[in-house]
């Protein structure tokens, strides 16, 4: 017979609740591109919430080599269904963007859009 104990239940419980709050996350990518074209070129990281719930999101900008840039730092918050926000390459060094969500891929539009300091030049959606 198989004696079913309080600490057993809730470890198995804990397992299941750790797993399940990790299981809807995303992480989003956008192909390279160097935003630095001539002395004005940037990149903007845009990410809006097309889902039915609230979501938290970090965005970093990234170089070729993978690092992270500091200038602007990674933005951090939360956004209502329906809401969007950006980030912004300040200096021309970036190349592509991340997108981390609490949320699926699914609840999620995010985009690097890529500026030569007079125009929009493309977009590169991320997956």
């Amino acid at each position: 017979m198989i004696r079913k104990s309080p600490i057993c239940a809730s470890l198995i419980l804990a397992a299941a609740a750790s797993f399940s709050i990790g299981a809807g996350a995303a992480t989003l990518t956008t192909a390279p591109a160097l935003s630095g074209w001539g002395t004005n070129g940037r990149i903007y990281c845009d990410i809006v919430n097309v889902g039915k719930k609230p979501m938290t999101y970090t965005i970093e900008i990234h170089k070729y080599d993978g690092t992270i840039l500091t200038d602007p730092q990674p933005l951090t918050g939360s956004l209502q269904p329906g809401a969007g926000t950006a980030l912004g390459d300040v200096n021309g060094d970036g190349v592509y963007c991340k997108f981390i969500t609490n949320r699926p891929a699914s609840s999620a539009r995010a985009v690097a859009v890529y500026d030569n300091g007079a125009a929009y030049m493309m977009a590169i959606p991320a997956q």
